[in-house]
């Protein structure tokens, strides 16, 4: 089941984000750190209604974030996609339940409630190390963009779209 977050959600949102943290790291990716997410961001996601989380059997499993905030870097990009977009922010999935589709979930119900809302596209973007999310953006037909930096990282950020 996919939700909306409830502040009740927090402590299990911030136990994910330490295990991917931790994950990320390992597999050689520095797009995560104690700096970035952070409980404030996921508090104001979810005071916007923009935070969702999949359950299984009561328990939080992965999160996603979907709204209209675009990064700075995205207004240099050439789209191919005209009109309205939702874009992806914040994903994961606690580790004990990865390679188990509850990330295909929560990119299924993405792409789904865009469309419902009237968006066009999906935009995302994820850190040019972090093999597992462009892996998973290309296997879900999703157009590489180009190349942002943000957040101080010394690599780029590829940014992805797909059409709905």
């Amino acid at each position: 089941m996919i939700r909306i977050a409830t502040p009740d959600d927090l402590p299990a949102i911030m136990a994910i984000v330490k295990g991917t943290v931790a994950m990320m790291l390992k597999e050689g990716s520095t797009q995560w750190d104690e700096n970035y997410p952070t409980l404030a961001h996921f508090a104001s996601d979810i005071a916007a209604g923009s935070l969702h989380v999949a359950e299984q059997q009561g328990q939080v499993v992965g999160f996603v974030c979907l709204n209209t905030e675009e990064p700075e870097g995205y207004k240099a990009l050439s789209w191919p996609v005209d009109g309205p977009a939702l874009v992806l922010h914040r994903i994961a999935i606690a580790v004990p339940f990865r390679r188990q589709g509850v990330g295909s979930r929560l990119m299924a119900f993405a792409e789904q409630l865009a469309r419902q809302q009237g968006a066009v596209a999906i935009r995302c973007d994820t850190y040019s190390l972090n093999a597992n999310m462009n892996r998973m953006f290309t296997q879900r037909g999703y157009q590489f963009v180009g190349e942002m930096y943000q957040r101080g990282r010394p690599l780029p950020f590829n940014v992805y779209v797909k059409a709905l």
